[in-house]
């Protein structure tokens, strides 16, 4: 009769989580990424004369017509509030 094979359990190699490890390496990845693109956002304005007043008039262009926009609003409930009174 042939012998039946078994295999030996071996103690020990069961991996366990090592939260405090994960935990740290976490932290310091998002702690890369949080500088990164803090530097990023930062100097990305500043490469340049040209470049930074380029920006300065793109956001003032979009500022006065977001003002633009909210005054004709503004405008437009006074004018139906006072219709609606009358």
């Amino acid at each position: 009769m042939a012998d039946i094979k078994t295999r030996d359990a071996v103690k020990g190699t069961i991996k366990t989580i090592d939260k405090a490890a994960i935990a740290s390496e976490r932290m310091k990845s998002a702690y890369v990424g949080i500088k990164e693109k803090a530097e990023q956002g930062y100097y990305a304005d500043e490469n340049s004369a040209t470049e930074y007043a380029a920006d300065r008039i793109s956001f003032a262009a979009d500022r006065a017509k977001d003002e633009g926009v909210h005054q004709f609003n503004k405008q437009g409930q006074k004018a139906v509030k006072t219709t609606q009174e009358n």
